[in-house]
């Protein structure tokens, strides 16, 4: 069961709950320190390998179910003003279960917009065919280039543009693909900010990377959401201990 910090919405304030899995999870960092916290909300419902849907059936262990059914009861007298849907849609869309997922999402979608409650869905993150540090370090090793599309796993890229088809937007919800907006002809930032990597494994975003994303992806959520101004940011960087 998650905690009321987690889950607490705040009045005046913009209310985004980022649902999903570690996937989800590894946004909420760049989410935090993008926006404008006197304006902005943030809340998280994160669960390791859980997809977000109402579907509790379609759970494959009794935590996801529970977690499905937590959700369910907080949405019950709960509305935030943005939902954001992310996590690895890669595996939860691996054969034969593709249908089966988009209509779980199509289902939770039209719960929440029946609720008056607005979704966006991130679709695949990057992702890269092993651990990046380690890919980085064996070619810096060996001397050769790190290439984008020699680490990216190219099977987000279709994933990604069968969700969008498969997931149009309308009214109250939009579907952004987080390939297109960071990986422009297909060429992702293997490394960010003087050499770091975007990812600390072969997809969960580091720190930086979580930042970097979302920097990006942050004025795709909706007009409500205000920047963190950079003196704000520069505050924040002094309250490192």
């Amino acid at each position: 069961m998650f905690g009321e910090d987690c889950l607490a919405l705040a009045t005046g304030k913009t209310n985004i709950l980022l649902w999903g899995d570690s996937l989800a999870a590894h946004y909420f960092h760049g989410l935090r320190e993008t926006t404008d916290p006197q304006a902005v909300n943030i809340l998280q419902a994160t669960q390791a390998a859980c997809m977000p849907t109402f579907n509790a059936a379609a759970q494959g262990n009794a935590s996801c179910r529970n977690f499905a059914g937590q959700m369910e009861a907080f949405f019950g007298d709960h509305k935030p003003d943005l939902v954001v849907l992310s996590a690895d849609w890669l595996e939860y869309s691996r054969p034969p279960r593709f249908d089966g997922m988009i209509a779980d999402l199509r289902q939770a979608i039209s719960k929440l917009n029946g609720a008056g409650i607005a979704v966006v869905l991130l679709g695949p993150a990057v992702q890269f065919r092993a651990r990046l540090p380690s890919m980085l370090m064996r070619a810096h090793l060996r001397d050769i280039d790190a290439r984008s599309e020699d680490f990216l796993l190219q099977d987000i890229f279709t994933l990604d543009q069968i969700m969008k088809a498969a997931l149009p937007a309308h009214e109250k919800f939009s579907y952004i693909s987080v390939v297109d907006t960071i990986c422009p002809a297909r060429r992702c930032p293997l490394t960010i900010d003087g050499g770091i990597p975007l990812a600390w494994d072969h997809a969960h975003l580091t720190a930086e990377g979580s930042v970097y994303v979302m920097e990006r992806l942050v004025p795709m959520l909706g007009p409500k959401l205000s920047f963190r101004s950079e003196a704000q940011r520069r505050a924040r960087n002094l309250e490192i201990p």
